[in-house]
């Protein structure tokens, strides 16, 4: 009988300096005092955008985000975390945007961008002319803009060009 164990890989101590700066940048710059026309507010707000901007750049995208969330709803935005959550994810945009990553996926996991990534190589009027495949993937965009909606067609090309950037060897 074997039994096996996951291991994992240690967290770099970069990615923990990287941490606490963006906790420094996000909590620090607010505790600043307001320069120019800058309100205590703005320094506020100032922070965490700064501080998101640098956690999304070094650390990743899902705990900067989530600590941006709770960090506003300690500012004067908002009355309580409550308040700021319901402002960020209440917006019909988010809402549209999630569900046609969703549908984005489907169709990747389906093999249709896959499909389309090599139907669009495959045509006789691309070889060799990239700027005649670069205006079928446009059309591509356009005719799927019309029958699907904006932002299905711009998450479903996004990957059909990753195929090809694949297909490609880039």
């Amino acid at each position: 009988m074997s039994t096996s164990t996951k291991t994992t890989a240690p967290i770099k101590l970069s990615y923990w300096i990287h941490g606490i700066v963006f906790l420094i940048l996000t909590i620090g710059i607010g505790l600043l005092p307001p320069f120019g026309q800058i309100t205590e507010y703005g320094m506020d707000i100032l922070g965490i955008f700064i501080g998101l901007i640098y956690g999304w750049t070094f650390i990743g995208f899902l705990w900067p985000s989530l600590f941006g969330l709770v960090a506003l709803g300690y500012t004067d935005f908002a009355a309580n975390v409550t308040t700021a959550t319901a402002s960020g994810f209440g917006e019909s945009l988010v809402w549209q945007v999630f569900f046609m990553m969703i549908f984005a996926d489907i169709l990747r996991r389906l093999g249709l961008t896959e499909f389309t990534g090599y139907w669009l190589l495959s045509r006789k009027i691309c070889v060799g002319k990239p700027w005649i495949l670069i205006f079928l993937i446009f059309t591509t965009a356009f005719i799927c803009g019309g029958i699907i909606s904006l932002y299905g067609t711009i998450f479903m090309l996004w990957a059909i060009c990753y195929n090809i950037f694949e297909i490609c060897g880039l």
